[in-house]
């Protein structure tokens, strides 16, 4: 895991260079969109994320002023902030992903083929799980 997250991936940083986000934003982004289609609060990507409150509504506001991200008032209870990507936010977080994606294959394609084989077994039990298979983020799934 250490070798693929310290690998420089140099599309990636671009893009996240180029829409000027922060780590922040690019976590609630991507949790955001990985959501069900329905809003959701920022009380609830703050803990999806494991960041605080505070820090989590200021990485929204970055994301609405760029128009990555909608807010709404909840209808049933007015302090509650609701949040939802746009088409624009949608297809960032899925380049965002791919990229990643791209970064872990990459790896993957350097190893012998018992280590990819190894690197399968291990995962194999996570995968069965429905956090990850059926990539249950917020309330819900996102194919």
């Amino acid at each position: 895991m250490r070798a693929i997250m310290l690998t420089p991936e140099e599309d990636r940083f671009k893009a996240i260079e180029e829409n000027d986000l922060t780590v922040s934003q690019v976590r609630a982004l991507v949790t955001l969109a990985c959501a069900d289609p329905e809003p959701v609060s920022g009380g609830r990507i703050a803990e999806r994320i494991g960041a605080s409150p505070a820090a989590v509504s200021r990485a929204l506001d970055g994301l609405v002023q760029k128009g990555f991200v909608t807010r709404r008032e909840s209808t049933t209870d007015r302090r509650v902030r609701l949040f939802a990507t746009t088409a624009p936010g949608l297809e960032l977080a899925d380049d965002l992903v791919a990229l990643r994606r791209a970064q872990i294959d990459g790896f993957l394609n350097t190893l012998t083929p018992a280590e990819r084989e190894r690197v399968h077994d291990a995962l194999v039990p996570l995968a069965a799980t429905e956090r990850i298979a059926g990539r249950t983020v917020i309330g819900g799934t996102r194919g």
